[in-house]
């Protein structure tokens, strides 16, 4: 509770009059100050009736308002980027190389740019060819029949091996999911890790034998097709698809598929002699 002065603030003596012109009440000690203004004499009689000329009360509560600053609403906008489709990947050939395979099943590029080609049961070899396309060594894999190949990390690499013609799957594997060629049905097939079935993908129209795969960054599977001699695009819930490359872009029996994620490079291989290296945006 706040009392309004009943004195005056200047002398500490009685208000006994009011001064129209200030709008303020005086007291006999101001009224020399205030001779020349027009004063009521009759707030004399009112003051002396009067306690209190006023008060005025104050409360706290709390309140549910909150308030925010405009700097914290802008950092919480996220920005989120549309999904790629298949509509958007170009491809951008960046060289040809030759492979000096008969039966190429597997390819990958190691960190250093190194391209490595699995030549399946006749030679039975893992060729390594420098950036520039040039020899690097080969090495035998007798008498296995080594099949497909990927890069582990700079002194290894993980390859497949077998002979028997039952399981020459392609296979791939992004994220939760597991990507593969079923050639006996001509279809892809996308199962989660534990085996059950997402989607598959077949339309023997335009993809016939298919053979490697491989998923970008985004979920989108490439696959070559050996007999149709192309390759496809599928989105990653397998209801789209897209012919990319066909064999007046040089595919013929196209057997073996890469995708590197970091430098978003694309490797596609022919059956025998000949490779694709492709920049994908």
């Amino acid at each position: 509770m706040t009392n309004i002065h009943q004195s005056c603030v200047y002398h500490n003596e009685q208000y006994q009059q009011y001064c129209i012109e200030h709008a303020l009440p005086i007291c006999f000690k101001c009224i020399h100050a205030h001779r020349i203004c027009n004063v009521d004499t009759g707030v004399h009689s009112i003051l002396n009736s009067l306690k209190n000329i006023g008060s005025i009360e104050m409360k706290t509560r709390i309140s549910n308002i909150k308030f925010s600053r405009a700097k914290d609403k802008q950092a919480q906008l996220q920005v989120v980027a549309a999904s790629k489709t298949i509509h958007d990947v170009k491809l951008n050939l960046q060289k040809k190389i030759t492979t000096h395979g008969e039966v190429v099943r597997g390819c990958c590029i190691t960190r250093e740019g190194d391209f490595l080609f699995m030549d399946h049961w006749r030679k039975k070899l893992l060729t390594v060819l420098a950036s520039d396309g040039t020899l690097k060594y080969n090495m035998s894999l007798c008498p296995n029949d080594g099949y497909d190949i990927t890069f582990v990390n700079e002194k290894h690499v993980a390859i497949t091996s077998g002979n028997s013609g039952k399981y020459d799957s392609g296979v791939s594997v992004f994220a939760d999911k597991i990507y593969y060629t079923d050639r006996r049905n001509q279809s892809v097939v996308c199962c989660h890790r534990n085996g059950s079935r997402v989607w598959t993908f077949k339309d023997d129209s335009v993809l016939k034998f298919p053979r490697g795969i491989t998923v970008d960054n985004d979920g989108i599977v490439f696959v070559v097709g050996q007999e149709s001699s192309n390759m496809l695009i599928i989105s990653n819930d397998g209801t789209h698809h897209k012919e990319i490359l066909t064999e007046k872009d040089g595919l013929s029996g196209a057997s073996a598929i890469f995708f590197d994620k970091q430098k978003k490079e694309l490797l596609v291989a022919n059956l025998k002699q000949r490779a694709f290296l492709y920049n994908v945006t």
